[in-house]
């Protein structure tokens, strides 16, 4: 086992080569350890663990910490795409002329993950009725200005 204070002397003579490690080479060793340790502390292994427990598992928190750092780069990214689309709308709203047509902030949050089938099947039936909506109206506005200029709607239009 390894040790809070490095590596064991018994240790260090059935693993060393010929050669004894010196005190500045345990030393260095034993440093090396302790910054490991604070590394692998900040990531969420407990110090115990670090020292006592099974190293083999050490990879695993590492691996968990890349993916929340990937997870949290890319949340900042899509928060900055929020803050891009708002201050867009923002000047163009300023720099617009009074009247003219105003751009919105985006009326939903941005897709993230895919869409299943069925949730594209409900959107696409929504669009078909606002269409259908908007056709109406369309024809109604149609026949409204024709009977106001005193054209018969006979159906044959």
């Amino acid at each position: 086992q390894i040790g809070k204070r490095g590596l064991e002397d018994s240790e260090i003579s059935s693993t060393a080569p010929s050669s004894e490690l010196n005190n500045e080479a345990r030393e260095s060793i034993s440093q090396w350890l302790d910054e490991l340790c604070s590394f692998y502390m900040a990531i969420g292994v407990g110090y115990d663990e670090f020292w006592y427990g099974d190293f083999t598992r050490l990879k695993y928190y590492v691996e968990a910490n890349k993916n929340k750092r990937i997870a949290k780069n890319e949340e900042m990214w899509l928060q900055g795409m929020y803050f891009d689309n708002a201050l867009q709308a923002e000047i163009y709203n300023l720099a617009s002329k009074k009247g003219a047509a105003q751009k919105r902030y985006l009326e939903k949050p941005i897709e993230i993950f895919p869409k299943t089938e069925r949730e594209k099947e409900l959107e696409k039936k929504q669009e078909d009725k606002k269409l259908i909506k908007y056709l109406d109206s369309l024809i109604a506005k149609q026949g409204a200005s024709k009977e106001n200029r005193g054209v018969k709607n006979d159906g044959n239009d």
